[in-house]
């Protein structure tokens, strides 16, 4: 079966390119002890905020639902998720976006439970 990817990218903005790839590996490995992948998305959310950063969930119910916001994302919904050594099918998506200055972390959370970290401009 086809894992979902984790993908990694932060993308800081006012920072020249050394610079930036310094605090993304920083920023990165930082997010990753504070929201491990499989974290709950309201553990995810207090631990964010406990960090300083502003957070907002959007929350997806079916492929339908997310192609008129995120059309590029829908290919989520083929992926299929193994939990306790059951594999399962995408039920729901939701994106929890945190904003720290000039900084957003966007953690993707299948089927309730993190499964990446992506990057986004404010």
């Amino acid at each position: 079966m086809k894992a979902l990817p984790f993908i990694l990218l932060l993308v800081l903005v006012g920072c020249n390119r050394s610079g930036q790839e310094v605090m993304l590996a920083q920023t990165s490995a930082q997010v990753r002890q504070w929201v491990p992948t499989g974290a709950s998305l309201t553990t995810a959310r207090q631990t964010m905020e406990q960090h300083q950063f502003s957070c907002t969930v959007t929350s997806f119910a079916s492929l339908e639902q997310m192609q008129r916001v995120r059309p590029k994302e829908i290919g989520i919904w083929q992926e299929k998720v193994i939990r306790d050594h059951v594999i399962q099918a995408v039920t729901n998506v939701t994106y929890l976006e945190c904003k720290q200055d000039h900084l957003v972390v966007l953690l993707q959370v299948v089927n309730g439970e993190t499964m990446g970290i992506f990057s986004a401009q404010p």
